[in-house]
């Protein structure tokens, strides 16, 4: 968590009013998105804001779908700006991969799951 955190792997991500924010040990937030639409149980959509500019934030799509023994989840982070800051936002954000399958391994995942 560390390198994806703005506070330090003592903080933690969550959902409150605003949206997903990072919560420091010491109260201090920082707001990574604003939820811009949730359709229970399948979708969930962010407007992107962390290290952003929150006047142009990027747009994450994440989908559940029921599979087998499990939930399927399909994550797209689009709406990058063009030339070279968008290029520059996409490099940041091209660990969602590893964030995912850490995530999945927290829920319980069988390492190595794609």
């Amino acid at each position: 968590m560390e390198r994806y955190s703005g506070f330090g792997v003592e903080s933690h991500p969550g959902f409150d009013d605003r949206g997903l924010s990072e919560e420091a040990p010491d109260g201090r937030q920082q707001l990574w998105a604003e939820v811009r639409g949730w359709t229970p149980p399948s979708s969930l959509v962010l407007a992107w804001q962390l290290a952003g500019n929150p006047l142009a934030p990027t747009v994450v799509a994440v989908t559940f779908e029921a599979v087998d023994d499990g939930t399927r989840v399909t994550l797209v982070h689009d709406g990058w700006a063009a030339g070279v800051p968008g290029r520059q936002q996409y490099e940041k954000y091209c660990d969602w991969p590893l964030i995912l399958a850490r995530y999945a391994r927290f829920m319980g995942a069988a390492p190595g799951l794609d």
